[in-house]
């Protein structure tokens, strides 16, 4: 019916094309949609400021200022819950007909801005798991390690490791720590490669990224997990403590000196 656009009653509105689609398919996987078409009433997103949606009356939204190719697949997400991660033409340089080597690590985390800015919980999940085997393929990672490599210093490709510093500030402004699987990844990714964090070209965007405080607690929280336990088995969610902390700034500054 999607493909087909056979009694479709809801249009997505986007910067270089319309989308057709069906309000029971937006509604079932997503609380935003769901609350935007069930009545028009206001509706708040972390993203944009408060205002008065009338969806529900003209059976269209207005996503122009969206990409539109990541809300194309945001919607075959929900209709075949997968979306094709090849690059669009325009998306490759006029030099290569190959995408750069983070496109798809790129692609798969704005995906999961988008499912969380509008509520997609199993796009959310999707995208994640997609990310991370980017993230660790360019890295040069198993998929899985062996335990008995736990604490080893893994080798990181500077690209990967330059995209997670980057991607960081976003991915920590997004709601509860409880509520997004990539915390614990990239601050478990940075732990595993500390003396990478510790090289010159390194020190000043870690030192940036410590005035995010939860960022802080979790990060040193996890460093002392490692060097107490040699793994990190558990995903930290609790506060720096006092011992901890004094024990990896004891650490750091060994290192550093």
């Amino acid at each position: 019916l999607y493909k087909d656009k056979e009694l479709t009653d809801f249009t997505i509105k986007c910067s270089t094309h319309d989308i057709q689609c069906h309000k029971v398919v937006l509604c079932s996987q997503s609380p935003y949609f769901k609350a935007m078409l069930v009545k028009p009433f206001l509706v708040r997103s972390r993203f944009t400021p408060l205002s008065t949606l009338n969806e529900a009356q003209t059976s269209t939204c207005d996503f122009t200022k969206e990409n539109p190719h990541h809300v194309t697949l945001m919607v075959d997400f929900l209709y075949d819950q997968r979306y094709d991660s090849k690059p669009l033409p325009s998306e490759l340089s006029p030099t290569s007909s190959k995408p750069s080597n983070t496109y798809k690590a790129l692609l798969h985390f704005s995906l999961y801005v988008l499912a969380d800015r509008f509520n997609i919980p199993s796009l959310q999940d999707y995208a994640c798991g997609l990310f991370i085997q980017e993230i660790n393929a360019l890295a040069g990672d198993p998929l899985s390690r062996n335990p008995l490599d736990a604490g080893i210093q893994l080798p990181t490709a500077p690209e990967a490791f330059a995209l997670v510093l980057s991607l960081i500030p976003e991915i920590f402004s997004m709601g509860p720590r409880q509520d997004h699987p990539l915390r614990p990844f990239v601050i478990k990714f940075l732990v595993d490669r500390s003396k990478r964090c510790l090289m010159d070209s390194n020190k000043k965007k870690i030192s940036k990224l410590m005035d995010n405080t939860e960022f802080r607690e979790d990060f040193w929280e996890a460093h002392a997990r490692m060097n107490a336990h040699g793994s990190l088995e558990e995903t930290p969610t609790t506060g720096r403590s006092e011992a901890s902390a004094s024990r990896a700034d004891e650490e750091v500054e060994e290192e550093q000196g």
